[in-house]
């Protein structure tokens, strides 16, 4: 009960969390308990199935698949690109909040047809460089340190290095501190108390922080959510509001079939696809000496992703340090699954649960992409690049992803790399076979043996050898047998001139 429930509340607040990046242009904000829902919808879905297909011989303990802040850049790169555009052309609220949710649905169904494919080999993609993947990451962590600037003090980092005032840099240094505070704490224990406890305490110091600064302000609610210290307010739509939010009459298919959007589509339902099987992989290590199955955890993943999808649901992907934080609070079955799935649908129902939302600081959300990003950047870039020079590979596809996006980035990224160790092997196999000495071998003449079937001739000697060196008796023999032709070919056989 204690895993189900902490890990329930936990996917509601990283919903609240990512539904606020993606709904965060003024077209969109009105409609973020619609956002929520979704990302709460496609994680009660996703486990539901997971936790159906779940048998004892496959892992010893339930894995948790929610949204995560990885897979918000990609997204949020296909809302505003489908936001920009409707919003261009004065289309009604309803013709945007539709095509925006089939948007983000349809990268739920990508990353169904993507598991679907790894299925029948899960361990290809682990093969990717790694070099490469932390890359990609740290291009992610890059993302998600803007955005989390851009949550505290509503400004890019470039135009905080250029136009930041003192009451931004004081607005953006607790949310910074509090994630920096709590990396280095991962980072330096790995109790599994610690590391269950880390998150929510300092998530929650971080709150009270902003609501103690907001009553010593003397700011009402309304106000503080005014100048942005906390999210807007929501209504509290029951949950059957989503389905009538997604209204396929109503949605731009024109511009969801746009090469730029079936881009940004794939782009988004790549990154949680590599890391679902990157984290299988590892859950595999952990699991020993008892199996996983890969083949059937990625199945069962892309069925979980094609379910969420159908009925409207967010992507989600499997995550392994949620799966360890509920497996540390207790977690022995899957009971502990439908438990989590049962409080994120009750969240997603309850009415009060939307006066949460506007109880949430931004500081909060600030604090957890700033976490993200510090890991990403420093496991990417820093830590790795500075020994290995294998590593400087990272730097090659932090520039491509800049350049191409993601998906361009990584795909040019992994085909160099491939080149590279191609040549490098035939310039090892060359310079292997040039330095490689060759066998001297002594080598003896062959063998005349003298068959007994062959006819013994005049002039060869039942040796074989030339006729040069006849015996005295041989010579005698062949004058009187030819004795004026004996003399003649003697004399040729002895000049070498006949055998």
């Amino acid at each position: 009960m204690l895993s189900g429930v902490c890990t329930g509340c936990n996917v509601f607040v990283d919903s609240v969390g990512i539904a606020a990046l993606l709904f965060a242009s003024p077209a969109l904000d009105m409609h973020l308990d619609t956002a929520v829902k979704q990302h709460l919808v496609g994680f009660a879905v996703a486990q539901g199935v997971l936790a159906h297909l779940a048998r004892p011989g496959r892992t010893t303990r339930p894995v948790i698949a929610p949204p995560g802040y990885e897979m918000v850049p990609g997204l949020l790169c296909l809302v505003s690109h489908v936001a920009a555009t409707i919003t261009a052309g004065a289309h009604t609220h309803a013709e945007l909040l539709s095509t925006v949710l089939i948007a983000v649905a349809l990268v739920s169904a990508t990353s169904a047809l993507l598991l679907a494919c790894a299925s029948s080999r899960p361990r290809a993609l682990a093969q990717v460089p790694e070099s490469v993947r932390v890359g990609i990451l740290a291009h992610v962590g890059l993302h998600l340190f803007e955005l989390a600037v851009r949550q505290a003090t509503s400004k890019g980092v470039a135009e905080l290095a250029s136009e930041g005032t003192h009451l931004d840099f004081a607005l953006l240094a607790p949310p910074l501190g509090a994630a920096l505070a709590l990396w280095l704490v991962l980072r330096s224990s790995t109790a599994p108390l610690i590391a269950t406890l880390a998150v929510p305490g300092i998530l929650f110091l971080v709150g009270a922080h902003v609501h103690l600064a907001r009553l010593a302000a003397g700011l009402s609610l309304a106000e503080a959510q005014e100048q942005r210290w906390l999210l807007p307010s929501t209504e509290g739509a029951p949950l059957f509001s989503l389905w009538q939010a997604i209204n396929p009459r109503m949605a731009r298919w024109s511009l969801l079939c746009t090469p730029t959007c079936l881009y940004y589509v794939v782009s988004a339902a790549l990154l949680p696809v590599l890391s679902s099987c990157l984290n299988l992989a590892l859950l595999e290590q952990f699991e020993r000496p008892r199996s996983v199955d890969l083949r059937a955890e990625t199945r069962a993943h892309g069925l979980a992703s094609f379910v969420a999808a159908s009925i409207g649901g967010a992507p989600c992907f499997f995550s392994l340090s949620c799966t360890a934080v509920h497996n540390n609070l207790g977690a022995v079955t899957r009971a502990s699954s439908w438990v989590a799935v049962a409080t994120a649908l009750a969240l997603a129902t309850l009415r009060g649960s939307a006066e949460l939302i506007g109880l949430m600081p931004r500081a909060i959300i600030s604090t957890t992409c700033a976490y993200i990003a510090f890991d990403f950047v420093w496991d990417g870039l820093v830590s790795k690049c500075a020994w290995r020079a294998d590593f400087a590979w990272g730097w090659l596809t932090l520039a491509l992803c800049a350049r191409l996006g993601a998906l361009g980035g990584g795909v040019c990224a992994i085909g160099a790399h491939a080149l590279l160790v191609a040549v490098r092997d035939e310039v090892a196999l060359a310079a292997v076979s040039t330095l490689r000495t060759p066998e001297v071998t002594p080598t003896r003449p062959p063998r005349r043996s003298a068959s007994p079937k062959q006819a013994r001739t005049p002039g060869r000697t039942a040796s074989g050898s030339r006729p040069g060196s006849l015996s005295p008796a041989q010579r005698r023999q062949l004058q009187r047998t030819e004795p004026s032709a004996g003399r003649v070919r003697e004399r040729l056989l002895r000049s070498g001139s006949v055998r």
